[in-house]
């Protein structure tokens, strides 16, 4: 409360949510965030108050509607610096205290924006063709600025529903998923 009083309430925004898209094939699932230059440039870009984009968290839901805090984070990847692991004031419910707890896990892996997914998280086994799941993309900043009690903010994340399957009759794929 204090640094939006200092900051006259003009607040920092996390970045812009990815453009999202996906493909179904046989047993996999590719997710796809780079096809738009613009929503790509809109995300990656924009410096507000000394934030400054970081990297995106991929993510399996267990339903449509479900928040992160019931997601498995499946992958991140973030750029190549000297930013990895983010910690920030948090409340612990377990204490019911603030601690610092790191809120971002980077390893400087570099920015990527398709991932392959095979494998069912939640259900510890491949995806199986004709079963719905629910994966989402979501961009996070960084601000490392001393003093800070917010150093890092994530974008809403983008949901796809997706169910896998062999491919449609008529359907010819030029290029093989990843490529």
């Amino acid at each position: 409360a204090q640094e939006a009083f200092d900051n006259l309430f003009e607040l920092p925004s996390p970045p812009a949510s990815p453009v999202l898209d996906d493909s179904e094939f046989n047993g996999e699932i590719l997710l796809n965030w780079g096809e738009d230059p613009a929503g790509v440039t809109k995300t990656e870009t924009i410096v507000d108050k000394g934030y400054a984009f970081e990297g995106y968290n991929v993510y399996q839901l267990p339903s449509a509607g479900a928040g992160l805090d019931q997601a498995i984070k499946l992958a991140t990847f973030d750029l190549v610096n000297e930013v990895t692991t983010i910690a920030q004031e948090t409340f612990d419910e377990a204490s019911g205290l603030i601690l610092e707890l790191p809120v971002q896990i980077g390893k400087n892996s570099g920015v990527q924006r398709t991932f392959t997914v095979t494998q069912d998280r939640f259900r510890d086994r491949a995806l199986v063709n004709g079963q719905t799941y629910f994966f989402a993309v979501a961009a996070y900043n960084y601000n490392g600025t001393e003093g800070l009690t917010t150093k890092t903010l994530e974008s809403a994340p983008t949901v796809v529903t997706v169910v896998p399957q062999t491919t449609k009759p008529g359907v010819r794929y030029t290029a093989q998923p990843g490529e």
